[in-house]
């Protein structure tokens, strides 16, 4: 799972964590997803997501250990099949952060295929971002996934699979260029072909191009419905 670059990253950060105090927050991540088929090749993708603090501060510091609320992001996109396996979407994300909304874009290209009794997927997004007087954010970011059944040759109702997931997002807001990596890896359950549920662990890392690196670890929870 583009094992070359994550090892690559991995160089990085321990680099930095022996030149530089690196800053680290953990909480949880959960999030809703709902998706409602459409006429014809249509689907609208409708997703809530809420990220709660726990615990942050630097390593090798005193923990902040003090509940704190970051945020809640309301994204809904409109998806169209283009192909076997493959979708196009685009759409819009408000996010609640800090008393302020903050106003979101997004464009997604996705292909989905089969290997044995592998799912992989792979996806390319750009999304602009808007925040009140600040200027515009600009990314790009790609994702390779991989789902696996664990009883069996599919993942069947009532069945387990485990997912993993490697992101990597370039972006660029005036003239300051940041990188983020992220790792994901959950356990689900599929309760029926329009309901499941996903349990996991959510790792990212970014500002470690030119300062020391954040860290993040989210405890992740996935509920994914269709209407």
């Amino acid at each position: 799972m583009k094992q070359p670059a994550f090892l690559l990253f991995l160089a990085l950060f321990i680099y930095r964590q022996g030149a530089a105090q690196q800053s680290y927050r953990a909480g949880i991540l959960p999030q809703i997803n709902l998706t409602a088929d459409g006429p014809e090749n249509w689907k609208f993708n409708l997703r809530i997501e809420s990220r709660q603090i726990f615990a942050e501060g630097r390593f090798g510091e005193a923990e902040n250990g003090h509940y704190r609320y970051e945020r809640t992001d309301f994204a809904a996109v409109l998806l169209r099949k283009t192909g076997v396996g493959s979708t196009a979407g685009a759409g819009y994300l408000l996010r609640l952060e800090d008393g302020q909304a903050i106003h979101r874009l997004i464009q997604q290209f996705s292909v989905v295929s089969r290997r044995g009794t592998l799912r992989t997927g792979q996806r390319i997004a750009a999304d602009q971002t808007f925040r009140p007087g600040e200027p515009p954010e600009f990314r790009l970011r790609y994702r390779f996934s991989v789902e696996m059944p664990l009883q069996g040759q599919n993942v069947d109702p009532g069945e387990l699979y485990a997912k993993l997931n490697n992101e990597y997002l370039g972006s660029l807001q005036g003239a300051a260029f940041d990188l983020e990596t992220r790792a994901v890896g959950v356990l689900g359950i599929n309760f029926n072909d329009r309901n499941k549920l996903e349990l996991g662990l959510d790792y990212r890392a970014n500002e470690f191009l030119d300062g020391p690196a954040r860290h993040q670890f989210w405890f992740y929870w996935g509920w994914f419905v269709g209407v």
